[in-house]
């Protein structure tokens, strides 16, 4: 999975930051690029959120703690009793598939809409806006199937659902966070996010945000 979003010009080759999410696996099963068609689920996500922003400001590059990153896949195999004998993330999906397509079947995204925040467990999660609307649309599914593994596993009885107010309220405090300004390794820059109430990471290539991702709750100690 990649480190963080990144812009890779047309008609060219670039080295991309990734972490290993099958740690047993140690050769290629074709030699074309493609997608699993899922995302990494949102603990992961904010995991290596924080990992890519410790990296760059010691290296200038969106690096991961990949021994960590095995951690969190080994955590979420076992939360889902899923068994893969190369400790493959996919796997979690593949088994939770038909209780999860429930949930992501039920849900799509208003039409025009850029962005989307995820609240469950009676609280904010995260938020992705992306540059336009088909973008969000084409990545919709994998983005709720991510969010949705980790909310079903943490189920809690009469939970108050978030209110549109608070939404708002916790988002107004993004323009006020602290901006840390990176090279991205594609076009553009990672411009990185940190409040009390939230981080996150912006993708601008040529004045415009690409992706913007947001987690709940400050840095971490």
């Amino acid at each position: 999975m990649l480190n963080a979003s990144i812009l890779v010009p047309a008609h060219s080759e670039l080295p991309i930051p990734v972490s290993c999410v099958e740690r047993g696996r140690w050769a290629y099963r074709s030699p074309q690029f493609g997608s699993s068609g899922s995302s990494s689920h949102s603990k992961l996500r904010r995991m290596m959120h924080g990992h890519a922003t410790e990296s760059y400001r010691s290296s200038g590059k969106p690096s991961s703690k990949q021994g960590e990153v095995w951690s969190e896949v080994d955590r979420k195999l076992g939360e889902t009793c899923s068994m893969s004998p190369t400790s493959q993330l996919e796997q979690a999906y593949e088994d939770t598939r038909s209780t999860m397509d429930d949930i992501v079947n039920g849900l799509r995204p208003p039409e025009g809409t850029c962005g989307v925040v995820f609240a469950y467990g009676g609280k904010i999660v995260g938020f992705d806006l992306f540059d336009r609307p088909e973008t969000l649309t084409k990545l919709w599914t994998k983005l709720v199937r991510a969010y949705a593994v980790d909310a079903y596993y943490e189920r809690q009885a009469e939970v108050t659902p978030v209110p549109r107010s608070v939404v708002a309220e916790w988002m107004s405090g993004a323009p006020t966070a602290k901006e840390e300004v990176f090279k991205s390794p594609g076009l553009g820059d990672d411009v990185r996010l940190e409040s009390p109430t939230l981080v996150g990471a912006c993708l601008i290539a040529e004045g415009t945000p690409v992706h913007v991702e947001v987690f709940a709750g400050g840095p971490a100690a």
